[in-house]
This record gives structure tokens, C-alpha cells and sequence, in this order.
């Protein structure tokens, strides 16, 4: 039973990093008509977006060690998706 539940973990950590690259992807090439930064608003809006769609990794609605460790790895994943592109692909737009 025990795998079972690590398998569904692992599975849901797995979406959300390849959906925050994706969606990192998408928002990256559209226009940033704000006064912030990319690298603050894109990340902020791809966490709140998985948070919303998928939840987050733990059951229940108390906050726990899980919770930080979700917004830390995908706020990281969508960085770095967007370092990469400004650096590897330039600024196409």
C-alpha cells in the first residue's frame, strides 16, 4: 500500500514540474507589459495556476513541510525554464 501511495506522489511531482515548464514556456513568449520582472511574474503565476488546477502534494488543507517544498521546486523549475530560454534562445519576441 505504501508503494502505491509513493507511486502517486511521485507521479503528481512529476506533472507539475513538466507543467510548469510548459506553461513557463508559454508565458515567456508572451509580452511582459508589467513593471516586474519575468523571472518574479512568471514564476508566480505558473505556481498559482498548478495550485489551482492540481493542488499541491500533500492531502488536507493544513499547511506542512510539503507545501514549502512545492512552491521551492516549482518557483526553481520555472526559473531556471526561463534562464534557460532568455540565454539559450534570446529574446525572439
Amino acid at each position: 500500500m505504501l508503494y502505491i501511495y509513493i507511486y502517486i506522489i511521485m507521479n503528481k511531482i512529476i506533472i507539475s514540474c513538466l507543467l510548469s515548464i510548459l506553461l513557463s514556456v508559454i508565458f515567456y513568449y508572451i509580452p511582459n507589459k508589467s513593471n516586474y520582472s519575468k523571472y518574479i511574474m512568471i514564476p508566480l503565476i505558473v505556481i498559482l495556476l498548478i495550485k489551482y488546477t492540481m493542488g499541491d502534494w500533500d492531502k488536507g488543507y493544513i499547511y506542512s513541510h510539503k507545501d514549502i517544498l512545492f512552491y521551492l521546486v516549482l518557483y526553481l523549475v520555472s526559473t531556471i525554464t526561463i534562464f534557460m530560454l532568455t540565454k539559450f534562445v534570446g529574446n525572439i519576441h
